[in-house]
């Protein structure tokens, strides 16, 4: 991705171990399911942030509890609420947060699948399983 000496070492090490291409079924889709959609799906009741991640849109639009600010910034990393959360050094913002026990790389497969579906102007669209 091209920042990588801008990273802390932990995601940068996390960032090694990933794999050369990345497949939504295979990598992605099972880390969403058992780690991110209790509060990041479609139970609206137990959304954090007001993100919802099964929808792909509503992971690079605006999000509902915090104007201006996007999870997923098109164009930059930096623009991108996920992102500062995984550089964060504050227990109350950094994500994965500890008592998900999601490893960075683990967390970083997702945050990568997404930000290439922006950078190449894709749609996710989950193949059927």
């Amino acid at each position: 991705m091209g920042c990588q000496s801008d990273l802390p070492d932990e995601v940068n090490s996390a960032m090694m171990l990933l794999p050369a291409e990345l497949d939504y079924n295979q990598h992605v889709k099972p880390i969403l399911s058992d780690k991110c959609f209790a509060c990041h799906g479609p139970d609206q009741a137990k959304q954090k942030a007001g993100l919802r991640l099964d929808l792909a849109s509503n992971a690079y639009d605006d999000l509902p509890e915090s104007p201006g600010k996007v999870a997923i910034g098109p164009g930059s990393l930096k623009n991108s609420e996920v992102f500062r959360r995984i550089l964060s050094n504050d227990p109350d913002v950094v994500m994965p947060t500890p008592e998900s026990h999601l490893s960075m790389t683990l967390f970083l497969m997702v945050f990568v699948f997404l930000i290439l579906h922006i950078m190449t102007n894709m749609t996710i669209s989950p193949a059927k399983t």
